[in-house]
């Protein structure tokens, strides 16, 4: 008897570039492509797309675990970016810089110090 309910799919097959967030009562089915950053403020994840912003109950480290294969990177405690959509690192100082979204808004992104190398190891940087 083929039971096609319980079936996996074979285990080499590429992760799809979606992610379901649970959104109040429903699962939001959104291109990883899509996402800006993630924000924690206050025990709540907020995820701004570009159009709109989702808050939903979901650990930054948890979601960083699922998004970082997919390009993203904490460049701080509090935030999580795509790095495709960095188009600029802006410096304050010596010690503090952002990271500009190419998102229209100008949205900048704080970057900790602490980041830097992990930012350099991503990026082609010559």
């Amino acid at each position: 008897m083929n039971n096609y309910h319980t079936r996996l799919p074979p285990r080499n097959l590429p992760a799809l570039d979606r992610i379901s967030l649970r959104v109040e009562r429903e699962h939001l089915i959104l291109p990883v492509r899509s996402i800006l950053y993630a924000r924690r403020d206050n025990g709540v994840t907020t995820i701004q797309l570009e159009d709109q912003a989702v808050k939903i109950r979901l650990s930054l480290d948890r979601l960083e675990g699922l998004l970082e294969p997919h390009g993203f990177l904490r460049s701080h405690r509090a935030f999580l970016v795509n790095i495709r959509r960095v188009s600029r690192i802006v410096p304050w100082s010596e010690d503090a810089a952002s990271l500009l979204l190419d998102d229209g808004k100008e949205t900048l992104i704080p970057l900790a110090k602490s980041r830097r190398g992990a930012l350099r190891a991503v990026l082609l940087w010559p």
